[in-house]
């Protein structure tokens, strides 16, 4: 029994797939790389966010019907940013 090589592999795959399609979206009519659908999504709904409880802190007057706003837009923007590390990374 001989062992199967990364060309017979890749021959028997249909056509149309590729090892590196699990990275790619493809529609009818479009091919789209997963990655930055997901980004670009999660970047829309955080700036969507963002800019609400930026409102909601600029036009509500009382202090303590501020306090959601300020703790989900802390929330959010801790999410994109990096945590602080001690030292250097190697």
């Amino acid at each position: 029994m001989n062992a199967l090589s990364m060309a017979d592999i890749e021959n028997r795959l249909p056509e149309n797939q590729h090892p590196d399609d699990e990275n790619h979206w493809e529609s009818c009519c479009i091919r789209i790389d997963k990655r930055a659908v997901l980004f670009f999504s999660q970047l829309m709904i955080s700036l969507i966010i963002i800019f609400f409880c930026i409102y909601q802190l600029v036009i509500l007057s009382d202090c303590e019907s501020k306090t959601p706003f300020m703790g989900l837009l802390t929330l959010v923007i801790g999410v994109w940013v990096n945590p602080p590390t001690m030292g250097h990374r190697s």
